[in-house]
C-alpha cells in the first residue's frame, strides 16, 4: 500500500513550505579528526581541495571508492586544532572504520566517532532568519559555520543547502536536545516527521543518503560537482575516473525530477522506447505536487521534458526543484 499523505497527515508540512520548521535526525554521523597531518590525511582521501579550507570553514567533500563511487559526503568544519566531519546518516561507524583502515605509519591523525555525544538539528523554511534572530543568532553563509549559545548548550550551525540536506545544520551536545527543540518550538518552529522531511528534500530535488548518495553512483551523476568535487587538485581515490569522465564530457548518468501519475517503487526502471535509461531512487507523494521521484537517467534522457515511462505508465522529466507551476496539464 502507497500512502498519498494530505498536509494534515504531514506533520510540520504547512511550517516548511510557509514558516519555519525543524527536523532531528534519528542517526546522525560525526567525526573529529585529531593529530598534526589530519588536513594532508583527508586530502588524500576526499574529492574537495581541502588546502582552501581555513579555520572557521566548512565544505562538503566525497569519500569516494576506487572506482569513484560514493562512499559517504562529508561537511568538514575546521575548528583550528581538529576537523569535525559530518557524514551522511547512519556512515558515521563505517567512515570511521575505513579511514582508520587508510592511516599509513607516516600520518599522525586520530579518527574518534562522536555521533553518540552529537545530535543534529535541520533547521529550514522561508522564515528561518526571522526565527533564529529571536534566540539572537545569524545564520552563516554558505563556506562558514558560527558557533552559537542557547540554554546552556554550545551549538554550531553551518548551511548545507541542496547536498545531502536542507537549509541549515545544527550540532549540538545530546543531552541538550529535549530542551533547545522545546525552545525552538516555543519561538515558532515546528517540528517535523521523517516521511515529511523526505516530502520536503525531494520537492527540493536534493539527493539523500538512502537513495542517491550511495555506492550505486559517483558524485558527478548526482549533481554534487560545484559543492563538493574539485575537478583540478591532485591525486585522491577515484580521482582519475572522476577526472576522465568531466573532462571527455563521459559523465553518462544525470539526476532528474520526474512527475508521476501514481505511486512506484525506489528502483523501478525508467524506459524509453521499452528500453531501460535509468532507475528511480526517491518517491513521495507531496500534498502540493501530487507523486514526485528522484530518478538518475541516462543521458539525454535526463532532459526537461522529455516523455518516458516507469511501470507501463507514462512520466515527464522534470525541472529540479520541482515548481507548482510547472506540472504538467
Amino acid at each position: 500500500m502507497r500512502l498519498n499523505p494530505t498536509t494534515e497527515m504531514l506533520p510540520g508540512y504547512a511550517a516548511a513550505n510557509q514558516a519555519a520548521a525543524f527536523y532531528l535526525l534519528p542517526d546522525g554521523g560525526c567525526l573529529r579528526l585529531e593529530g598534526s597531518t589530519r588536513l594532508e590525511f583527508l586530502q588524500r582521501q576526499t574529492s574537495n581541495d581541502l588546502r582552501l579550507l581555513t579555520q572557521g570553514g566548512a565544505f562538503a567533500t566525497v569519500l569516494t571508492s576506487p572506482t569513484a563511487r560514493i562512499l559517504d559526503v562529508f561537511w568538514v568544519l575546521h575548528h583550528g586544532a581538529h576537523l569535525t566531519l559530518v557524514t551522511l546518516p547512519g556512515r558515521g561507524a563505517a567512515s570511521a572504520a575505513f579511514l582508520r583502515s587508510r592511516i599509513f605509519f607516516n600520518d599522525a591523525v586520530v579518527v574518534t566517532d562522536c555521533s553518540a555525544e552529537i545530535a543534529q538539528i535541520d533547521l529550514f523554511g522561508p522564515r528561518l532568519s526571522e526565527a533564529v534572530a529571536r534566540l539572537g543568532w545569524s545564520l552563516p553563509p554558505a563556506g562558514e559555520f558560527l558557533r552559537q549559545s542557547v540554554e546552556g548548550a554550545e551549538v554550531e550551525i553551518f548551511a548545507q543547502h541542496g547536498l545531502g540536506g536542507l537549509g541549515w545544520r545544527l550540532l549540538l551536545p545530546r543531552q541538550f536536545v529535549a530542551t533547545l527543540c522545546a525552545r525552538l518550538e516555543e519561538l515558532g518552529l515546528s517540528p517535523v516527521s521523517e516521511q515529511t522531511y523526505e516530502v520536503c528534500r525531494v520537492e527540493a530535488g536534493v539527493p539523500g543518503g538512502g537513495g542517491e548518495l550511495t555506492e550505486a553512483y559517483n558524485p558527478l551523476e548526482v549533481g554534487l560537482t560545484e559543492q563538493a568535487v574539485s575537478l583540478s587538485k591532485g591525486c585522491y581515490t577515484g580521482q582519475e575516473v572522476l577526472a576522465r569522465q568531466a573532462n571527455y564530457d563521459k559523465v553518462t548518468r544525470r539526476l532528474a525530477g520526474l512527475w508521476l501519475s501514481r505511486g512506484v517503487d525506489v528502483g523501478a526502471a525508467v524506459r524509453s522506447a521499452g528500453k531501460t535509461v535509468g532507475e528511480v531512487t526517491s518517491v513521495v507523494s507531496s500534498p502540493r505536487l501530487g507523486w514526485i521521484a528522484l530518478g538518475v537517467l541516462k543521458r539525454p534522457h535526463h532532459k526537461v521534458g522529455a516523455a518516458l515511462q516507469v511501470d507501463g505508465e507514462p512520466v515527464t522529466v522534470a525541472a529540479l526543484p520541482f515548481r507548482e507551476n510547472q506540472k504538467p496539464r
